[in-house]
This record gives structure tokens, C-alpha cells and sequence, in this order.
């Protein structure tokens, strides 16, 4: 009991008074350890490793715990509630995309199989890239077979270490002689062709003014955007809102017309 009546009156001490350096900084400027309130993980950490808070426990005193949040708990944000929300409003809008799980047939361009969760459904593919069905062909395939065996799956880096193949020169070659070019460069996707190629011309000919159609593709605006040069936007395949907007810009400024031959 003597013991007891020590500790509790340990708890009034004056802060300057405490040999403790941990109830010092939890008093946070309180004139007494009486002041000071611990959230639960705190506390927990401070009754197992404090020599003391296990002299208080074993007396029956119970050390002062706070029932509302810290600060920092009150300022916590729950990411995941305003991912979920967005998600589930752009599902009421209409505008949550689901990928339809498609597997080519080679041979049988442009048939395909797909792939639900009960059963597969024979499909025919108008919306794809490969136009031609080129993918497929006998050549490209014995092509891409033997430069795999010969080097491997995947370039192994970007082009600007180890990963500029001679099947990547040989390419950009044939392209440039196709086209009667110089040269070419080969990019990842037509997307990025379109943003690298205008967003460049923007950085090079920075006085210059961009003239786009009114239904461009993404990457062309994306490519627009970036490149930070004045616009005008003409009417979709309008000729003379084209012209209109050409007349009304000086004849000594650069212009670039971005629009779509698909």
C-alpha cells in the first residue's frame, strides 16, 4: 500500500521532476504527469518496454490513456474510400471500361475466340490495327521466330543502352527507302509517334501555331497539348473554316495542320 501511495503521488510530480524522458516528451508542457494522455498504440508500447509504466501496472494503476484521436489519426486519409467512390461513380456514369479477353485464331484472320467466364464464342475482329492481317502471315511469323531464337524474348533495355537490336536498324532502313526518306525512326506505338513527333516540332519551332481538326485522335491532342503552342481547332474535315482560320494568321508565321488520314 506504502508503495502504492508513492507511485500515485509520483503521478503529480511536477514534469521537471521526472526522471523518465518519455513521460517528459508526452507531457508536452503540462506541469504534471497527470496531464498526459497516451493513445492506445503508445501506450502499449511504452507499458512493454518502461521499467516504470510496469511498476504502475503491477500496483493496479492504469496508465492515462486517451479516448479520442490524435491529431495525426484525425488528419489520416482513407485513400482507398476516395478511390472506391471514384470508381463506383464512374460505374454509374457508364464509363468503366472492362477489357474483352480476345484470342487470335493464325490462319484464320480475322476470326477470333472469346473468352468469358462460362464459355468462348467464336467472333469476327473488324476494330483491329493489323489491317491487313499481316501479323498472321507465313513470312512474318518465320521472321519472328527465327529472331527470337537467334536473340532471345524482349530487347533486354531501351535503345538508348542495350537494347538498339541490328533488327531495329535493318527495319528503320527499310522504311526510309519504302517512303524515299533519309532515314526513320521506329516508336513503341502509333500513339507515341503522334505526342513524340508534334509535341518535339512545338519545342523546336516554338513561335510556331498548330491548326487541328475538330475530331483528332487522342494522341495528336495529347501530342498538341505538350508541344505549348498556340492552337486553333477547325471544324472536322471543313476545308474552309481551315482556310479561314489559315487567312487570318501572318503568312511569316511557322503552321503545322494536324489531322487524321484514317
Amino acid at each position: 500500500l506504502g508503495m502504492q501511495h508513492v507511485l500515485a503521488r509520483s503521478l503529480v510530480r511536477p514534469v521537471a521532476e521526472l526522471r523518465c524522458p518519455f513521460l517528459k516528451y508526452f507531457s508536452r508542457g503540462s506541469n504534471s504527469i497527470n496531464n498526459i494522455v497516451l493513445c492506445s498504440e503508445t501506450a502499449e508500447l511504452f507499458a512493454k518496454n518502461c521499467p516504470y509504466a510496469k511498476v504502475l501496472q503491477s500496483t493496479g494503476i492504469e496508465l492515462p490513456l486517451c479516448n479520442q484521436k490524435t491529431e495525426i489519426e484525425k488528419e489520416k486519409i482513407n485513400y482507398d474510400g476516395i478511390f472506391s467512390d471514384v470508381i463506383e461513380n464512374i460505374k454509374q456514369e457508364g464509363r468503366y471500361r472492362e477489357f474483352i479477353p480476345i484470342q487470335r485464331l493464325a490462319g484464320q484472320f480475322p476470326k477470333a475466340i472469346r473468352h468469358t467466364k462460362d464459355k468462348q464464342t467464336p467472333v469476327t475482329v473488324w476494330c483491329s490495327n493489323d489491317y491487313l492481317g499481316m501479323g498472321q502471315h507465313e513470312k512474318v511469323l518465320a521472321a519472328m521466330s527465327e529472331a527470337i531464337h537467334n536473340i532471345g524474348a524482349g530487347s533486354g533495355g531501351t535503345r538508348n543502352i542495350s537494347g538498339n537490336t541490328n533488327y531495329h536498324i535493318e527495319l528503320e532502313k527499310e522504311l526510309a527507302d519504302l517512303h524515299h526518306k533519309e532515314n526513320s525512326l521506329l516508336f513503341s506505338s502509333c500513339y507515341t509517334a503522334n505526342s513524340s513527333c508534334i509535341s518535339t516540332f512545338g519545342k523546336l519551332v516554338p513561335n510556331a501555331v498548330l491548326f487541328s481538326d475538330q475530331q483528332n485522335h487522342a494522341s495528336l491532342i495529347e501530342g498538341i497539348r505538350y508541344s505549348g503552342l498556340r492552337k486553333n481547332i477547325f471544324k472536322h474535315n471543313d476545308l474552309d473554316h481551315l482556310e479561314a482560320l489559315l487567312s487570318a494568321e501572318d503568312l511569316s508565321t511557322p503552321k503545322m495542320i494536324v489531322f487524321e488520314s484514317v
